[in-house]
């Protein structure tokens, strides 16, 4: 296939309303600054459960003077990330003090370079450094929604193209992902710009260099996403010459390369190195996580297929359903157009989901790079139902497509808001509980924490009927803020959470809207849940035995 009929096809779906390229990417910049400016309005979420360590990272190297990290459970393109929040300050110290003395020791002491270390570790301890160290990987998660737009230009028109785009830069999941201290987003990031390259060498024909560099560096930022080299390989087979060793053996040297000077202390710490891999082989495959562990196989496949579609593109069921309805079509459309490429596009996905079907710990985070391919095939396939469409109705089915956005934005907006009105103690969680019970408690009852029981009889002066605090009694649902579990207000497990992963559980919150409670119910920043008290009978019963 080449770029050029590709091209008119795009254009020939977009002639109904006209756009000219320099218009698109004004466009496209627009959705590439909402996105950043909602995201940096979000960054002082709280705390995140690993960003402490990354922070830890940085002060090793400044105090032990290097740059390897001395942990590899991650490979290393995040602790270069996290090292590079620090480059301002690194490299405008003044080493003046570095002086050396002549060989008989003639000349001024030497200070030597622990002023420049002291410097540089009270900027890193510095609580605004990891707001800092949020802002650069918010910047290089922002590379998801270009590298989106490229891949879906390469057969699409511009409006389909912004469309996937677009779906990126206001996905909820996408958004506070891309403001935590961590490897997925910026992997999903390089697995955006590795699409492109990859259709790119498919239509050439060409070079499959780059697409195996960005591999390589990919697997440098997630040992998984070695799984890119599965379309590499079939690319490999079906193009001509087809099967040219030398043409394979670069590819696979080129992405070795990457991986490494990504990651030198595979080579430069190799025991360390296979140490960390292994621990974290044995944590997914066969120890677990609390409140993450899951069964392997259809259990864990059931959850992620549920995420994927019915969160990842919205927070609104319905819409993420739509799109992953559109999806699907476009991922028909594109096989009956395309095989090759076609399989190219859909093996990484189906390949991550079933890999990780076979692990013990369900983390959504590990499934953000499907959202690129999540994107571009339902970009392809609202391009591919408004074709067969005329008139009114493909405008209706371009305006629906303009909502998923529109709902989508708004969603975003919201959730930045209510972080910032958090921080800035604006909000009273407990009077936005007693009103939403007001309207919507009916005749169910609820079951309080002892804590939040407290809390809400202080502003009543008085018990309600329908409160309940007694663990034993029966109730509809329970109130209770997250962190109170692992404090003791409820009976404690041995990790001291409920079980994690929990779609359909959650009736309402009150508090910033930082993270998707359902999916990472351990999450300790402030905020009161409701939810159904099934959920949280099993976590008593369990302690009652146990105690």
């Amino acid at each position: 296939m080449t770029e050029e009929p590709s091209r008119a096809t795009g254009a020939a779906e977009s002639a109904r309303v006209p756009l000219s390229d320099r218009a698109a990417w004004l466009l496209l910049l627009i959705s590439l600054a909402w996105f950043l400016w909602t995201g940096a309005r979000g960054l002082d979420f709280g705390e995140h459960w690993d960003e402490g360590f990354q922070v830890r990272l940085v002060e090793r190297s400044i105090e032990e003077e290097t740059l390897l990290p001395d942990w590899y459970n991650y490979p290393s393109v995040s602790y270069w990330l996290a090292l590079a929040a620090i480059a301002p300050e690194a490299l405008g110290a003044d080493y003046s003090g570095m002086k050396t003395r002549g060989p008989l020791g003639i000349g001024e002491p030497v200070q030597g370079i622990a002023p420049v270390k002291q410097e540089l570790t009270q900027v890193a301890r510095d609580p605004n450094f990891l707001l800092r160290m949020r802002g650069v990987f918010l910047c290089v998660s922002a590379l998801a929604i270009l590298g989106v737009y490229s891949a879906t230009r390469r057969r699409g028109g511009p409006w389909e193209s912004l469309f996937a785009a677009g779906l990126i830069a206001t996905s909820w999941e996408v958004s506070y992902h891309a403001r935590w201290v961590a490897p997925d987003m910026i992997l999903a990031a390089l697995v955006a710009l590795y699409m492109v390259s990859l259709l790119r060498a498919y239509e050439s024909k060409g070079c499959l260099l780059s697409t195996a560099l960005l591999a390589g560096l990919a697997t440098g930022t997630k040992y998984t996403a070695g799984l890119l080299l599965l379309p590499i390989l079939l690319l490999w087979w079906r193009t001509p010459p087809e099967r040219d060793p030398k043409r394979l053996v670069g590819s696979l040297a080129a992405f070795t390369a990457s991986f490494l000077a990504s990651t030198p202390g595979a080579v430069l710490q190799p025991l360390r190195f296979w140490r960390d891999v292994a621990f974290e082989r044995f944590h997914y495959g066969e120890a677990g996580h609390y409140g993450f562990g899951v069964d392997a196989g259809l259990e864990h496949l059931g959850l992620m297929m549920r995420w994927i579609s019915t969160a990842l593109a919205s927070p609104y069921a319905p819409v993420a359903l739509l799109v992953s309805f559109l999806a699907l079509v476009g991922a028909f459309h594109s096989w009956r157009r395309d095989p090759v490429e076609a399989a190219l596009l859909l093996l990484v996905p189906v390949s991550w989901v079933l890999f990780f079907s076979t692990q013990k710990v369900l983390f959504v985070r590990n499934l953000l790079p499907i959202a690129p391919f999540l994107a571009l095939f339902a970009a392809r396939g609202l391009s591919a139902l408004g074709r067969s469409m005329t008139g009114r109705a493909r405008t209706a089915l371009g305006l629906i497509g303009a909502s998923i956005l529109a709902v989508n934005a708004a969603w975003g907006w919201e959730a930045s808001s209510s972080i910032g009105a958090r921080r800035a103690e604006t909000r009273d969680d407990v009077a936005a509980l007693m009103s939403w019970i007001e309207r919507e408690r009916g005749d169910r009852t609820l079951f309080f924490s002892e804590p939040l029981a407290r809390e809400v009889y202080a502003l009543l002066g008085e018990q309600p009927d329908w409160m309940i605090v007694d663990q034993g009694a029966t109730a509809d649902l329970a109130a209770f803020r997250p962190a109170e579990v692992a404090i003791g207000a409820f009976p404690r497990d041995p990790a001291g959470t409920l079980e994690s992963n929990l779609p359909g559980a959650l009736v309402t919150s009150f508090g910033p809207l930082e993270v998707n409670w359902e999916w990472y119910t351990t999450w300790r920043e402030p905020r009161i849940v409701v939810i159904q008290r099934r959920y949280l009978e099993p976590l008593q019963k369990k302690q009652a035995s146990e105690g």
